[in-house]
């Protein structure tokens, strides 16, 4: 290639990135700015000039952390040195021109630089701010979310609740969510609204949602009450394994039921039997297969019976110590952590909790038996045990080394009564623990990798 062919080659595509440069930065609808270390803006697109800077053109050379209440350089220094970003928090912004704007302020590193960030400003005051975030980011989206002004009308609503509520977007947006739903809908998000309105934060779990045709479907999800004022509502469609369950309780119960009564029958004539003696050592051991028959379909029973009655048990929530439960979980299932050659971390001390402490129990239970039976990785590998705290929670991680779970399966493993060709359990556990977690108010899920492990998360809410 001619020197000049390679110099216009590289000129056309300095310009190609220039362009996306305009796209993606300086064309964003919200306000970005790229800050030295110290505060010190080194870049702003349109929106953040116009709202930091005023009738200025430029926000370049402003320190940001001199703008906004509560920040300096020293703290942000120590988060970003400690490795604690994204930092997020809300603040009020003194802009150039001398106006106070409340904003709410993102802090991230820029990728493939060192000691550059990138920071996000929302302004708070306009709904406008958040409709163009949102058709920025969010607009695809497949979950069911809506934005919502305080007195309930919706700014904004993604694909996955046209979907779900059959209510073309352009009907929605602009309208009070009361007057375009069902009537049936009208008492129950009000009821919603209002204590969302109060506490400022309320779970829906299988929420029963009437369609305009009639037909009923159920969510589960939150309504968040946002700093500006406006409302978030993020679910997601949950009417196929509300049918599951309620399936599972009415059947699962009914056939708990049935099997006891008859399972405690034979197990009280096989007694009967091995108490006459005189059996040939045959006839003992095939009386004692009978036994180990009758006792593990007991087990299913009971398995059943938690299962159904998750949601409907009046447990009493005490202060738990979630390191000793812990702790008594792994010793329990020692045996098997040795038959499969690993062991169980808490890398740092578990929190005391409000939960019922068999919950708790339970909980850990089949997920650390799951993680010891199909987690097994390379020699040495720990099973870990850790948490997090977040604002009105906790969230707990359970996470082995092993193969993963494969994409053909993963939208199946906590269904009720799924089994793997290598499985020996009955399929039961993650769809127990799942009832449970969510039973309470909190979120169940897991990330897995094939070849890479999986980690299990479940929430509990903050009393």
């Amino acid at each position: 290639m001619a020197r000049s062919d390679e110099k216009r080659t590289g000129i056309e595509e300095t310009l190609r990135w220039e362009r996306i440069y305009h796209a993606t930065f300086d064309g964003a609808p919200n306000a970005l700015a790229i800050i030295d270390k110290d505060g010190r803006i080194l870049e702003a697109n349109a929106a953040a000039v116009r709202l930091i800077a005023a009738d200025s053109k430029s926000a370049t050379g402003l320190n940001l952390f001199d703008l906004l209440s509560g920040w300096d350089a020293d703290s942000f220094t120590r988060y970003s040195f400690e490795d604690e970003l994204p930092v997020e928090f809300s603040a009020e912004l003194q802009a150039h021109g001398g106006e106070v704007v409340s904003v709410s302020v993102v802090v991230n590193e820029l990728e493939g630089t060192e000691g550059t960030l990138v920071v996000s400003l929302v302004d708070l005051r306009r709904p406008a701010s958040y409709r163009n975030m949102w058709r920025y980011l969010m607009k695809d989206a497949q979950d069911m979310v809506s934005l919502l002004d305080e007195e309930g009308r919706i700014l904004s609503t993604s694909k996955g609740m046209v979907a779900f509520t059959g209510i073309p977007e352009s009907e929605q947006t602009g309208s009070l969510i009361t007057t375009i739903v069902h009537h049936a809908n009208r008492d129950r998000i009000m009821d919603v609204f209002g204590t969302a309105k109060a506490s400022g934060y309320v779970r829906m779990d299988n929420f029963e949602y009437r369609l305009w045709d009639g037909q009923v479907r159920y969510c589960s999800g939150s309504l968040y009450r946002l700093v500006g004022g406006n409302y978030l509502i993020i679910a997601q469609d949950v009417t196929e394994r509300r049918k599951r369950e309620v399936d599972l309780e009415v059947y699962g119960g009914m056939v708990a039921h049935e099997l006891r009564t008859p399972l405690t029958a034979i197990n009280g004539y096989v007694d009967f039997i091995l108490r006459q003696g005189g059996l040939t050592e045959e006839v003992v051991d095939s009386l004692e297969k009978v036994r180990l028959s009758t006792e593990r379909l007991e087990r299913t029973a009971e398995a059943l019976l938690d299962i159904s009655r998750v949601g409907r048990r009046d447990l009493r929530q005490t202060l738990v110590d979630v390191q000793k439960v812990a702790e008594e979980v792994i010793d329990l299932l020692s045996p098997l952590a040795a038959e499969k050659g690993t062991t169980v971390l808490i890398p740092d001390r578990l929190p005391e909790v409000r939960y019922p402490e068999e919950d708790i129990e339970l909980i850990l239970t089949n997920l650390l038996s799951n993680a010891l039976k199909y987690g097994g990785g390379e020699e040495g590998l720990p099973v870990m045990v850790s948490w997090r705290k977040y604002p009105g929670r906790h969230v707990f991680h359970v996470k082995d080394f092993g193969p993963g779970i494969p994409d053909s399966i993963r939208d199946k493993v906590v269904a009720p009564f799924f089994k793997t060709d290598d499985s020996d359990g009955m399929g039961l556990g993650l769809a127990l623990v799942r009832g449970v977690v969510e039973s309470h108010g909190g979120d169940f899920w897991f990330e897995s990798w094939e070849k890479e492990g999986s980690t299990f998360y479940f929430s509990i809410p903050e009393q």
